[in-house]
């Protein structure tokens, strides 16, 4: 099979116009998580607490400029630049913004703003080429790693293949449902089969039809997640221009790959740093474990006290057990963000900070129920 039949240069070029569409796309349908009117804490990177400085939105703006402005101008790099640098500064004022399509699309770009476009130079734009890669086969392997959980046959799979019920008996379904076990294995071999030569269109067929089979099924949409979405329709043509047909040059030698600067951060944060998300010390978005099922969690309830001091909007989200009342605080999030928050510690200490705000001190009674991620990685 030839594959795709175009040069490596005028697929890097593709993948910039792509990830830049997408990333412009993606921020307009989730313009909700990057504003600051709204009542659901910030969590800063650097401050566990609640964020009392307020960014105008103006930075938002500015990305988007940016980033349309370098489809059409030349000196696309520096706009680049400009964008990331107004995204990277709105997420460490909300981890929360850091959803794992954020953090491969900014990767992505980031990866291309130091390939200057040159194409008299094989080695230097192969390079690349390969980083980005290398980046796509980690986010493959991960996301297998992930899913080798008990918790994700229950809490991830079987809700997204509930449409079966209506036309499928419960045994039929049930048997549809073991066969999730396989879909952990996929991942990990589309990772492995994308790097070897003999194997690569059968990864890139298996790679294609994962994305599709989601789209189909709505997985990301159910889940509320719009730029998820977008995501997995993105994916299809970026692992064609990846992977489809001749991607390498003929005389080209891995040792140009240790040349380029940028390619020692990338193996740090896309295939070492996630080996660490199963003991909670890298993030879930930056590990590709969005839908594992494995993820921290933790419920707060608070006293009636407490509760009568909530604002109008937050009342709404909370419901009565066991003479307290639990706050909601994943439909908060995705009422007021667009998307459901993740519990890791920093978020939960800015929640809880923000409770304690609205009650004018620390509150009292309150009960704060966590339940951690497994620390395994097999299936039952």
């Amino acid at each position: 099979m030839q594959g795709l039949q175009i040069g490596i240069p005028q697929r890097l070029t593709l993948l910039r116009v792509i990830t830049v569409l997408a990333m412009l796309l993606s921020l307009a349908v989730t313009a909700k998580l990057w504003s600051f009117a709204r009542l659901f804490p910030f969590a800063p990177a650097v401050d566990g607490g609640y964020a009392t400085t307020v960014l105008p939105p103006y930075l938002l703006i500015a990305a988007m400029i940016c980033f349309a402005a370098s489809l059409v101008f030349k000196w696309h790099r520096l706009l680049l630049s400009i964008a990331l640098l107004c995204i990277l500064t709105l997420v460490l004022f909300d981890t929360n913004r850091l959803q794992q399509w954020v953090f491969i699309y900014w990767s992505v770009l980031v990866v291309l703003v130091f390939y200057n476009g040159r194409v008299d130079d094989p080695n230097k734009y192969t390079s690349y080429f390969i980083i980005i890669q290398v980046m796509v086969c980690g986010v493959y392997f991960y996301t297998g790693i992930h899913q080798l959980q008990p918790s994700f046959l229950a809490e991830e799979l079987s809700p997204a293949i509930s449409p079966l019920r209506s036309v499928r008996s419960d045994r039929q379904f049930g048997f549809v449902l073991k066969l999730g076990v396989c879909i952990p294995f996929i991942f990990i071999f589309v990772a492995f089969a994308l790097i070897i030569a003999p194997l690569r269109y059968l990864g890139i067929t298996l790679a294609v039809f994962i994305h599709l089979s989601l789209l189909l099924l709505l997985w990301p949409i159910k889940k509320g997640d719009a730029a998820g979405y977008i995501f997995n329709i993105v994916m299809i043509p970026m692992v064609v221009l990846l992977f489809s047909g001749r991607t390498k040059q003929r005389y080209f030698s891995p040792g140009f790959i240790l040349q380029r600067p940028v390619f020692y951060p990338v193996v740090a944060v896309f295939l070492v740093m996630p080996a660490f998300n199963n003991s909670g010390r890298w993030p879930d978005a930056m590990s590709a474990n969005v839908y594992s099922g494995n993820r921290d969690r933790f419920e707060i309830l608070v006293p009636v006290a407490t509760y009568l001091r909530l604002p109008l909007q937050v009342k709404t989200f909370c419901r009565p057990q066991e003479g307290m009342l639990i706050l909601s605080h994943r439909e908060w999030s995705r009422f007021e963000t667009g998307v459901i928050c993740s519990d890791e510690p920093h978020v939960r200490e800015a929640i809880v900070s923000r409770l304690e705000f609205w009650d004018r001190g620390p509150v009292k009674d309150m009960e704060l129920r966590i339940r951690e991620r497994q620390k395994i990685l097999v299936m039952p």
